[in-house]
């Protein structure tokens, strides 16, 4: 029985998930103590203990440059709590200045109570840091979220403007927290682990590529030689990369028929 592997091309098509899937699964059939590379077989084992080091290292550097993303995701957030805060100060301010015959004296009224309300606050917080932002907010939400005030903000039609500015808030705090608990795994690594000190996550993924490449035309050369356990190693480990690669598929085919449909929606 003959084995391909189509590494290269696979590899490129796999999401990070799934990138690391196939390398530690592929370094836990390799270095099964029962049915995987015998001890005697010195060569293959290191080329397992890099598959398994290259797939931490992935591992690591993924989630570090998810950690460096949380910046920009919570700017996005930022900006958007900043924007309904605003909004929400421009429309009390537009109501409060038109003339009384124009405005109906419950709304009025509504509109005052929640000026009274957000005064209470540093003047125009939303435009400190976030830190400051996201305290002021806190003391904010408990004064709106009465019954009163909930009165009022519906009253005055800026509910509309309320309840976006609370889920701006709660993603960016949801954002916070991810990042902090990144941030702790991190800190509990020793310097050799730390994602920091890692190569940029293509050098990692081009590592392993090559890792498996070379780990599975050994195996491929010796099962096509009969010689055990390669035979039965090698069918298990071409299985795991078939699912792997048509999940890989799977996705191309899903990102080339949205691709397809945007452009005809055009």
């Amino acid at each position: 029985m003959s084995f391909s592997f189509n590494i290269p091309t696979e590899m490129r098509q796999m999401s990070h998930a799934q990138t690391s899937n196939l390398g530690e699964r592929i370094g836990i059939e390799l270095r099964d103590p029962a049915t995987g590379v015998p001890p005697s077989d010195t060569a293959m084992l290191v080329l397992a203990e890099d598959i398994v080091e290259q797939t931490l290292n992935f591992d690591l550097r993924v989630r570090l440059d998810l950690t460096n993303a949380f910046t920009q995701r919570k700017d996005k957030h930022e900006k958007d709590r900043d924007k309904y805060t605003a909004a929400i100060r421009r429309g009390l301010r537009t109501i409060l200045r038109e003339p009384e015959e124009t405005v109906l004296p419950a709304r009025r009224q509504a509109a005052i109570l929640l000026q009274e309300l957000l005064d209470r606050r540093a003047k125009n917080f939303e435009e400190q840091g976030a830190g400051e932002n996201s305290t002021q907010l806190k003391y904010l939400f408990a004064d709106f979220d009465t019954t009163a005030a909930q009165a009022a903000l519906t009253e005055t039609d800026l509910l509309r403007l309320y309840m976006p500015l609370k889920q701006a808030q709660e993603q960016f705090s949801q954002i916070v927290r991810e990042q902090e608990e990144a941030e702790a795994k991190e800190a509990t690594l020793p310097p050799s682990r730390n994602p920091k000190n890692l190569p940029h996550l293509r050098v990692i993924k081009q590592t392993l590529t090559d890792r498996l490449r070379l780990a599975m035309e050994n195996l491929t050369f010796l099962a096509d030689k009969g010689v055990e356990p390669y035979v039965v190693l090698a069918e298990r480990c071409a299985n795991i990369f078939t699912e792997a690669g048509l999940i890989a598929k799977g996705r191309q085919t899903r990102g080339a028929k949205k691709a397809a449909k945007a452009e005809l929606d055009n």
